[in-house]
This record gives C-alpha cells, structure tokens and sequence, in this order.
C-alpha cells in the first residue's frame, strides 16, 4: 500500500501533536527573518499510516512557495520516536533519524512498528534560518493493526485469520507460526493493550500489544501483534504454572487492572498505564472467586468499572474500578433474581451508550427459557433496571448469536435461523426487526455478528476511526465477512470491507497500533467495550 497525498505544510510550527519527543530542538523558526518562503497554509490532520518491512514507500509532496532559487534551500525530513532524545545502552543520546533530503519525501518504510512524528525542515543555506513543520505517522505491520478472526478449523481446532490495514488476508496464523493451531474449538479472543511480559529482543521488561485466544480443551496462546510471538501460554502466564484440568476464560484488562479469569478463580495485576513494567505472570488466585470470558467494561466507570456474568458462582455481577464486586439487584427484583442462578448459562453481554446500559442474554439449561437482563453501573453502585422473560416465539430466544450497537441505537442483535434481526430496546414489546444486508452470496448462511468500533465516544479520536456492523456467513468450509456501514443501527449500502477464508467464524476483533496508554479512561475502543461473542 503506497500513501502518496499532497501535504500542506503551515507557516508556523503545527501546535497540539498528538506526540511528542524528548529531545533538544537546536533549528531556529525565524520565519520572520526567512520572509521569501512561504509555506502554504492546510496541514494534514489525520496521521499517515504505513506498513513497515513489505516495500510501503510513505510520499508526502509539500506545496512550498518561495522566491528563493532553490539552490539556496536544504531540505531535511526527520524521524522521531518516544525514545528520540533518551539515552541508549551505551549511554549515547538517541537522535532523529534523517529519512530524506529533498523537497518531497518518499520514504521506504522500515523501522518497528509504533507511533513517530516526521519533522519537515526547510533552511536558507545563507543565513541558516530554518522553518520546520510536523505530522505524524503510525507504522504498522502485516500484524499490528487490522480485524483477527477468531475461527474453527475444518478438524475442530482453533486458529486465527487477520484482515489487515493494508487489505491482506493472512491465513491460519497460529499454526503458520507455532507449528500447529490451538488444540480445542475456540472459547474466546481478547485484544489486550499494553500488556507486560518480558521481551526476548532484549531480555528486558516491556509491555506490547497482544491477542489472546483460548480454546474449550484449556488452551490459550498469547501473541505479540507486531509479529505473532507466542510469548506466553496458560502455563508460563502463572508464576506456580497451571493446575491440571483449569479452563482459562479470559484474559483482559480495564484502565487500571489486568484480569485473568480462568475455572478455578481471578487474578489480577497493575496495567502499565499504572504500574512499572513487570514479567506479566499472575500471582494467587483472588480471594473473591469469580471467573468467565463474558465481561463487558462500564462506559461511565471507564477507569476500570465493569459487568459480568460469573460462570463459577453462576451470578450476575458489576464491579467499581476497585473491584469490589456485587450483585446486579433492585428493590422488585433482590439478590435471589441475580446470584445463585444454577440453573442458568449466559449466552450474551452488550452494552450501550444511548443510555450506559448493559444487557445480558440468559438461558435456562433444563427448560430453555431465556431471560434479558438490563443493568446500570455508576461510580459506586448499579443497578438491575429491567428483567424481561423472553417469548419463546421471538427470534431473541431461539437466536443463535447475538450483539448490541454500541453508538447508533438501541438495538440486540440476534441470528435466527440463518437470518439476522434486531430487537429494538425503545419499544415497550421488544419489536424485532428483519435487518436486510446487501451483497451476501447466494446460498450464505449467517451465522456471526458483531459492532466493532473505535473512535472516541465523543468524537474527538478521528484517526482511523470506524463503526461497523460485521456479519459473518457460512457456505460448505468457507466464512465470509461483511462489514457495513450503519445509519440508525441499521447496515447502509454494500460492505465496505468484505473477505472469505477457510474455517467457521467464532469471533472478530480490532487492534490499532495507534491505541496510547493515555486512551484509557477517556475513550471508549472496540477492542475493550466491544460485545463478547
């Protein structure tokens, strides 16, 4: 993928970057003494994007207006990270890389994947007058930013697929990388920032962006999304090692604890938004034994609240950014209606920020009832609002999949019988409606969906930021995807993004390499909020 846009670069030095570095600027903006350069005005306000180590060469032409003979200009284009300006090993100051020295840059991309601000100096060789102007670039890899598709092998076993930002579908990572997929259907996928692990690249502690995917016969794999490193397993994650027979559930985080749930409890640890770094391996089971992969973070607590439905103790529960957990209750509806439910399985959380209220999907295991839970969290307390006993009739209890809109309207979505709906929220019967998709393949039956998402819920976050509704089908041993655009909740116009692979879908999640520590607590990510499948 070849970015090549026009950048209009500022006269004066671009204020308000989203980064900046560390380090002793020794140029001088005496644009006032350069008076025969003029730079015209518009400078980009998105980030470019650029895949490193695949041939992506990164163009930016500036309009620059002088009247200046370009003989008495130099040009120098600059590469700054988070560690420009910081000491190396041998206690060297780290400087800016120099990436081009002509008017126009054209940048073959290969440095790690990360964020870097690209600095644009013109200088009047005469009098050494400089004027310099910024944008920032987010490089990625074939890995580190793009949708992971969670899926069944045709054997039964677990791997991952991954659509990424430049429109590559890279198939059955895992085994790809490991040798061999992951032993088990799969149980669930989690995007987990920022977490902390120690780096074989160096022998030190980090923290990375990884995807964590588990499987029903207890296995889970741990991967570095810069490039698909296994760096941890359900063995080497625990510092005592994993007792025969625990099912691991989830591995997660909130804005100021990282979760591990597995069958025989929780664990938790400090974030590296904070705490210092750490190996990333769990300690002791948490005294309040609570564990299960449907969990879904509270978007008005977003420092760490959330709500679960904990398979150990069978309970519907929310917890305050403290983890002090209880039960979902109400003066109608007491604490027999939320805990203690045995008879029970949860089939579905959602969440959604029309009103901050969560939803969960419960079925009874011997009569095959299904419930709907409606619950509000707050800084310290929450609330059970509503507790609906479902038609048998309506396609909310006989679905098959289920999710909810997050930002656009007061919609469950379910899948029944190969046909997706959507209950709406609003009304006093629960009406569904039939959602009509354009361009699924003929003979495709649905069997996946999802609302996967990341922009700031108050739209301050634009950088690659997206709303889709995503649908996955099945036609023989192939999935099909489909993402589409929404107006009202409801899906616009063809997919905007659609691919095929080989397997059954069990899952979709987004990563962004762009996600910063400083997101958390104010922005609400599809890869933390989203849905659990």
């Amino acid at each position: 993928m070849n970015i090549k846009r026009s950048l209009a670069l500022s006269v004066m030095v671009v204020a308000g970057l989203s980064m900046t570095a560390c380090f002793s600027d020794d140029s001088t903006l005496g644009v006032d003494k350069i008076g025969t350069i003029e730079v015209v005005t518009g400078m980009e306000d998105t980030t470019y994007v650029a895949t490193a180590f695949i041939g992506d060469v990164l163009e930016i032409k500036p309009e620059v207006v002088t009247s200046l003979d370009e003989s008495e200009l130099s040009y120098e284009w600059t590469l700054l990270s988070d560690k420009t300006g910081t000491l190396d090993e041998n206690g060297d100051t780290i400087q800016p890389q120099v990436i081009g020295n002509s008017k126009y840059l054209a940048y073959t991309v290969e440095t790690p994947a990360g964020q870097y601000q690209i600095r644009y100096a013109i200088t009047v060789k005469d009098s050494g007058y400089s004027l310099i102007t910024a944008t920032d670039l987010s490089v990625v890899t074939e890995f580190s930013q793009g949708f992971y598709i969670l899926k069944e092998t045709t054997d039964g076993n677990t791997d991952m697929d991954m659509y990424s930002a430049s429109g590559n579908l890279s198939q059955n990572i895992i085994s790809n990388t490991t040798g061999a997929a992951l032993s088990g259907k799969p149980y669930s996928i989690t995007p987990n920032y920022g977490q902390f692990y120690i780096n074989p690249d160096n022998d030190q502690m980090d923290a990375t962006n990884t995807m964590v995917v588990i499987t029903e016969n207890k296995q889970m794999g741990v991967y570095r999304t810069t490039d698909m490193l296994q760096i941890f397993d359900q063995n080497s994650i625990l510092f005592d090692g994993a007792a025969e027979g625990v099912q691991p559930y989830l591995l997660n985080r909130t804005g100021w604890y990282s979760q591990y749930f597995t069958s025989e409890g929780m664990r938790y640890g400090m974030t590296a938004s904070m705490g210092s770094p750490t190996s990333g391996k769990y300690g002791f089971v948490s005294d309040v034994v609570h564990g299960s992969k449907f969990f879904i973070c509270d978007y008005i607590n977003s420092l760490g609240g959330f709500f679960i439905w904990d398979e150990i103790n069978k309970d519907i529960l929310w917890s305050n950014y403290n983890m002090y957990f209880e039960p979902i209750v109400n003066s109608e509806y007491g604490e027999e209606y939320s805990k203690g439910l045995t008879d029970w399985e949860c089939l579905s959380i959602g969440y959604s920020a029309m009103d901050y209220v969560a939803n969960f999907i419960l079925n009874n295991t011997k009569t095959g009832a299904r419930r709907l839970y409606l619950a509000s969290g707050g800084m310290m307390a929450s609330s059970l609002n509503a507790l609906v006993e479902l038609d048998p009739a309506s396609h909310m209890a006989k679905a098959t999949a289920y999710s909810t809109n997050f930002y656009q309207a007061k919609y469950i979505y379910c899948v029944d019988g190969g046909k997706l709906y959507a209950c709406n929220l609003n009304s006093d019967t629960y009406a569904e409606i039939d959602v009509n998709l354009s361009g699924v393949g003929s003979g495709e039956e649905i069997t996946y969906v999802s609302n996967q998402f990341f922009q700031s819920p108050w739209g301050e976050y634009s950088v690659n930021a997206f709303d889709y509704l995503v649908v996955g089908t099945q036609k023989g041993s192939e999935y099909h995807i489909y993402m589409y655009e929404m107006v009202g909740g409801i899906p616009s116009g063809d997919p905007v993004i659609k691919f095929s692979g080989e397997g059954k879908v069990a899952g979709v999640r987004y990563i962004n390499q762009g996600y910063s520590e400083n997101d958390l607590g104010m922005m609400i990510s599809a890869n933390m909020y989203t849905v659990v499948d």
